[in-house]
């Protein structure tokens, strides 16, 4: 890794050749089915099993990958502008086990480095075999050209492993179950990290800068992560309270209301739990792109990766907040004594589930700008971020209606004043359901940026009314604060009128853009004559179906954690 900022090509730097058998492709940071031409992406590493693969580089080079193999393959710009020695390019081919056959014909501007455990070799041209085996030794031998090494580097052409052979690599274990569960972040990590260790012998200064920098990020990435899931699995013990609470009322025969609104909050207090979930998820997504970058020494490209998830650790946290303030909710449905204090938890849980939708909505928008990083698109991936800042309030906004309706909540409790909490937290709703549409109308604006980064579209100006209508929302909503913690009212009227007339205005601009909310699953028809009877009742709004996430049950051990090696 030089001092020199790196800078990505723009887009793919090779394809997939021919391949028969077992092949993996993890291309962009996520494990793909692999297909001839799929175009591959600066640090694609790839598998095989019982199979072989083929890369082709665009400026003619290729690779041959023989079974039983684990490598990745980085290329780089590092300037614009050439260096001193006239290179602007560097290819690694980083070989963990097996052998592959490289060719290419010389070019002034790029430098190419076969990087294995022990070893690099620096090559002059034309073509040789290179490769690792069980015992990371690090063999090779060119054909033709010229070559030259550093570290402990057997010039020999290594014989075909088997595949018991190959099992003893922890480095091609780990891919392997990877590859398998490729859903599981800890073992994407986990993949990483293993990658890692085996060049830890490495004497070569670059290679060893490198490990280090990975295993700066790694250490700290794993605990990170398994503290999220375990955040996430303990989001699922607030469904289980609303449904619990949904089926004392049932069986002690409750009155026919009572049972009808523990069912609306389960509802809504459910897509607000799995949508946590998901959000939690996607912000995993960010996190496996940084150590992607990191892997790659890309500086630009960490740099992307970490803002994206520093903006996403943030946002999750406010969704927490906001699962959590659902128990309260739940608790005010189990001691209600009548419509009105029903129609508040509902109230609570409803603006529950938009804050959370805000959030998850932001995090998928923001992730998009990863992903283009992963796919050394830098460009498109600059220009959603534009867009994800415009529309940060949002999630800014969500925050603040969390804790005006915990406010409202505890009025509601302590105070006989009971109308003014109630108004104070419905336009506390209203506002939380403004701020998902502007979330909803910014994932809309960035969708042309991924096909093309020189074409934003029309959706700017959209952009800019959702944000000017959510920004007078939010100045509303601060003067219904003031007069929750004051008593006075002389505002309320006028502040409730501008968040419904905002409310009003963002359905408008999102019918303009052609954004619909996602339907839940069918009502019951019956159901619904039932709700509209039912006098003080603040009725859900509709939202998508659940998504949740495979939880990871076995904690780290004490060598998971550690990356350090020996």
């Amino acid at each position: 890794m030089t001092c020199e900022a790196a800078v990505a090509t723009k887009g793919n730097f090779a394809t997939l050749g021919d391949f028969k058998g077992e092949v993996m492709v993890k291309n962009a940071g996520a494990w793909a089915k692999p297909a001839l031409g799929m175009p591959l992406y600066s640090g694609t590493k790839i598998v095989t099993k019982e199979g072989t693969a083929s890369v082709v580089f665009k400026d003619g080079a290729t690779m041959f990958i023989d079974v039983f193999s684990s490598i990745r393959t980085i290329d780089q710009l590092l300037n614009e502008e050439p260096l001193k020695d006239g290179k602007n390019r560097i290819r690694k081919i980083r070989i963990m086990l097996g052998r592959a056959k490289y060719e290419e014909q010389p070019i002034n501007e790029r430098e190419t480095r076969i990087e294995l455990p022990t070893a690099v070799a620096a090559l002059r041209g034309t073509g040789g075999w290179f490769g690792a085996n069980e015992h990371q030794n690090s063999l090779g031998k060119l054909y033709e050209g010229r070559m030259d090494t550093s570290g402990r580097f057997q010039e020999m052409i290594p014989k075909i492993l088997t595949l018991a052979q190959a099992l003893n690599s922890p480095t091609f274990q780990a891919s392997l179950m990877s590859s398998q569960a490729g859903h599981d972040p800890l073992l994407n990590v986990k993949e990483i990290q293993s990658e890692v260790k085996t060049f830890a012998a490495n004497t070569d200064p670059d290679v060893q800068a490198a490990v280090q920098s990975v295993i700066q990020v790694i250490s700290p990435m794993l605990k990170a992560i398994e503290t999220k899931l375990e955040k996430a699995k303990a989001a699922s013990g607030v469904k289980e309270k609303a449904e619990q609470t949904e089926k004392k009322a049932i069986e002690t025969q409750k009155d026919s209301t009572v049972i009808e609104v523990a069912g609306l909050l389960k509802e809504s207090i459910t897509k607000s739990t799995d949508t946590f979930v998901e959000a939690t998820q996607e912000s995993i997504n960010a996190d496996i792109v940084l150590l992607l970058e990191t892997l790659k020494g890309d500086e630009e490209g960490v740099k992307i990766a970490n803002t994206v998830k520093e903006q996403n650790d943030a946002a999750l946290e406010i969704a927490q907040v906001a699962v959590e303030t659902s128990n309260k909710a739940v608790a005010l449905v189990e001691t209600a004594e009548n419509n009105v204090a029903l129609g508040m938890a509902l109230t609570v849980a409803n603006t529950v589930k938009n804050a959370v939708n805000t959030v998850a909505t932001g995090i998928r928008t923001a992730n998009i700008s990863v992903a283009l990083t992963a796919q050394d698109n830098k460009a498109a991936a600059t220009k959603v971020m534009e867009i994800t800042q415009k529309t940060s309030s949002a999630t800014d906004v969500a925050a603040n209606t969390i804790t005006l309706v915990n406010e409202a909540l505890e009025n509601f409790k302590n105070t006989e004043d009971v109308d003014l909490a109630l108004t104070v937290a419905q336009a506390a709703e209203t506002t939380s359901k403004i701020t998902h549409n502007t979330a909803q109308i910014g994932s809309r604006a960035v969708e042309p940026i991924k096909d093309d980064a020189d074409n934003i579209g029309p959706l700017t100006q959209a952009v800019e009314t959702a944000v000017q209508s959510l920004g007078q929302a939010e100045q509303a909503l601060e003067t219904l604060g003031t007069a929750l913690d004051t008593g006075k009212q002389s505002f309320v009227k006028e502040a409730t009128q501008t968040i419904e007339q905002s409310s009003q205005d963002m359905e408008r601009l999102k019918s303009e853009v052609d954004i619909k909310d996602d339907m839940g699953p069918p009502v019951d028809p019956e159901a619904n004559r039932k709700s509209e009877k039912t006098d003080g009742i603040h009725d859900p709004s509709t939202a998508g179906a659940p998504l949740g996430i495979d939880i990871i049950e076995a904690p780290l051990t004490q060598d998971d954690q550690s990356a350090s090696p020996r």
